[in-house]
């Protein structure tokens, strides 16, 4: 994203503008335009849309600008893509879990996967768990009424395998901290609600892509995690 984002910057002269400048209309151009020049899809734009979210949380953090603005714009609607809650086989499911569990890399999308397929809590939800939400103890996760769809508090027993997991991530993290940020550690910044998708797509190019001889970046035939399996098909 950023070298997308910095040949608009040059593009239209904008490299020397101030962060706190940028506004809800300037993304919404920025991927509009990019989105019509590289031909992206909706799920692409979202994509997209979502790594630059992260960004400006980055600048947010470091407090350079006040407020996200791309958090003000939309996403592109999928709900009709036929191929986005195809339902894992189990050779598949075994695959996935298996290349998660050993790459540390993917500690939070490991976790958070795993939270998806046994408790059916949506990913824009797990964007909201705080390190003080787990009660480790008792071994429960609560989700407080406004971290929920349906406004409703809700309450999970986790088993030991959860408990362990999620006490490696949160660590010793304050508990106003976000239990899922960037590079396997919980933020005081909470991420954007498309984060999850982000990262199984960089999971996914990680384990279908090689370099050749030449050095060159090649597909893997067949993909080793196929192009339709969703993250958000593990609630299913």
């Amino acid at each position: 994203i950023n070298t997308h984002f910095k040949e608009w910057l040059e593009g239209n002269k904008f490299q020397y503008r101030k962060p706190s400048s940028f506004t809800k209309i300037d993304i919404e151009n920025f991927l509009q335009a990019r989105a019509k020049l590289k031909g992206w899809g909706k799920v692409s734009y979202n994509c997209y849309r979502t790594d630059l979210g992260t960004f400006f949380n980055y600048l947010l953090e470091l407090k350079v600008i006040k407020e996200n603005p791309v958090l003000t714009t939309e996403k592109k609607n999928t709900k009709k893509d036929r191929s986005r809650f195809k339902i894992y086989e189990a050779d598949e499911l075994k695959t996935v879990v298996t290349l998660l569990a050993n790459d540390e890399s993917f500690l939070n999308l490991y976790i958070a996967s795993k939270i998806l397929y046994k408790y059916n809590i949506r990913p824009v939800e797990l964007t909201r768990i705080k390190v003080a939400n787990i009660e480790f103890e008792k071994g429960l996760l609560v989700l407080p009424a406004d971290a929920t769809k349906n406004k409703d508090e809700a309450v999970f027993s986790l088993d030991e395998e959860m408990k362990h997991l999620l006490n490696t991530l949160a660590g010793d993290a304050p508990a106003d901290y976000y239990l899922f940020g960037a590079r396997n550690k919980p933020r005081k910044v909470q991420v954007d609600e498309e984060y999850f998708t982000q990262r199984w797509s960089y999971f996914r190019k990680k384990y279908n892509y090689t370099t050749d001889e030449d050095g060159n970046k090649v597909e893997i035939q067949p993909p080793i995690v196929p192009n339709h399996l969703k993250f958000y098909a593990l609630k299913h």
